[in-house]
């Protein structure tokens, strides 16, 4: 496993919520411009981060690893990026401000 998805994995859980992510079912992609994918499932109140792709994501988050690096490490904000044109987004645009719900305290 990469020290990119063990820094992801381990930020991810110190900061969700499961009782925010009762009765939600969602599939979060994150394709890197070198190739790279990762996938964030929550399930009813549980969450996985891992590496792959998943078959049928509700959302994908296209972009580049020191980008997506920087919005984890609270460098930079998901949205801000969105809206400068470092992130591409794909699918269900409401799944994705499930996200700040899902993981209220990253400071990203």
């Amino acid at each position: 496993m990469s020290t990119l998805v063990e820094s992801i994995k381990a930020k991810l859980h110190q900061h969700f919520n499961p009782k925010a992510a009762r009765n939600i079912h969602n599939v979060f992609m994150f394709e890197l411009s070198d190739g790279d994918t990762y996938t964030l499932t929550v399930d009813d109140g549980t969450m996985q981060f891992h590496e792959g792709a998943h078959p049928t994501p509700d959302i994908v988050f296209m972009t580049d690893r020191d980008t997506l690096k920087k919005i984890f490490n609270g460098e930079a904000s998901g949205a801000t990026a969105m809206m400068m044109g470092d992130i591409k987004v794909k699918g269900d645009w409401i799944v994705a401000t499930r996200l700040k719900r899902l993981f209220p305290h990253m400071k990203a």
